[in-house]
């Protein structure tokens, strides 16, 4: 007998959560339920319902063996459910009902969605005998783990154990040909880091390098201001203005002399022109002496500035003979691993294959 309770208020999931729990009981009590959101059917046994949520655990069968999905789903979320019996009272009249080889596989599809992995493969093959292609029932067995050797379905792990045998990477290989290809795996595995290794030591390397000729471009641009401040007045001021100081003070000191004999006071029109001569010879010495002043300072900054990027190119050059000495190494390195991984060979691939659908 089946119960069906309509929900229409509010959509909410309260929670999903995944774990691997132990088989559901034979005599559960199974529940389907439609969810208003995207009106997905989610079916499983019931263990809970305390008026306002639904605790439902669904079962799943794949290779690995059974895992359960548990949801916790409010009243308002659904728009009803319906509760049937337990799984062996349900399984036994959809059983009575399947004869052809489609009920069989839908059967089949039921029983893995309920846990049921031995009688969903048992089902299958059973749909397989009256339909050897049937669209989706080899699949249906391949995800239950199960293989087709010599027209005969069997358990891949039972039949790898029989056989010494293992599945990796997909393909059915003895366990030395599994633990060969594992070494070198291994191998490949610290090949591709070495190689990312020398991928990031020929980033440094670059940048090193390329930092180098931007300093030798600098240099070059310091060395071409300092030979300019050198050529505009960096060297001592000219003999020639203290020259013409000098002679403008001694002629004054002259006149002056020759004034004072005449009894004069010191201030004729040729003593006022001579110091205003003199001072004027003063004033342009001392210009071209601050002048040469300012040119040795800005040549001293020029100069500590290539000092600088001098002592910082030859780090640059020992940092760089290191990269290249390390890039060398590493080269080697991989080269010798590459060498020895290629004695690993590939598996002979003998064994069973899950069969395509048709």
């Amino acid at each position: 007998m089946r119960l069906t309770v309509s929900c229409r208020c509010a959509c909410a999931v309260l929670a999903v959560a995944a774990a691997t729990l132990a088989e559901p009981a034979a005599a559960a009590q199974q529940i389907e339920v439609i969810r208003l959101r995207d009106q997905q059917k989610i079916s499983g046994e019931l263990i809970s319902d305390d008026g306002t949520v639904l605790r439902i655990r669904q079962a799943w069968v794949g290779k690995q063996g059974t895992s359960y999905l548990e949801w916790l789903l409010n009243r308002s979320e659904i728009t009803g459910y319906e509760l049937s019996p337990d799984l062996e009272t349900t399984y036994a009249a959809r059983k009575a009902d399947a004869k052809s080889a489609a009920q069989l596989l839908a059967l089949a599809q039921w029983c893995r969605e309920h846990g049921m992995a031995a009688r969903s493969a048992e089902l299958a093959i059973a749909a397989l005998k009256q339909q050897d292609d049937l669209p989706g029932a080899a699949r249906l067995l391949d995800e239950l783990g199960w293989v087709k050797v010599e027209d005969k379905w069997v358990k891949e792990d039972v039949w790898l154990a029989e056989n010494g045998k293992v599945r990796y990477r997909g393909e059915i290989m003895t366990t030395a040909e599994a633990q060969k290809l594992k070494e070198r795996d291994k191998q490949d595995t610290a090949i591709a880091k070495k190689e990312t290794a020398l991928a990031a030591l020929d980033k440094d390397l670059a940048k090193a390098e390329r930092r180098q000729q931007e300093i030798k471009a600098e240099r070059a641009k310091l060395a071409k201001q300092i030979a300019d401040q050198q050529a505009g007045g960096g060297r001592e001021p000219s003999s020639l203005a203290r020259a013409a100081l000098e002679a403008a003070t001694a002629a004054y000191r002259a006149e002056l002399d020759r004034d004072h004999r005449a009894g004069g006071n010191g201030s004729s029109a040729r003593l006022v022109q001579l110091e205003t001569e003199m001072a004027a010879r003063q004033q342009e010495l001392n210009r071209l002496r601050q002048e040469a002043g300012d040119t040795r300072t800005a040549i001293a900054a020029l100069r500590a500035q290539d000092a600088t990027l001098a002592g910082e190119s030859a780090g640059l050059d020992q940092q760089i003979a290191d990269l290249r000495k390390r890039r060398h190494d590493a080269q080697r390195d991989i080269s010798a691993a590459k060498y020895s991984s290629q004695d690993s060979g590939k598996p002979n691939g003998n064994g069973p294959v899950a069969p395509k659908e048709k």
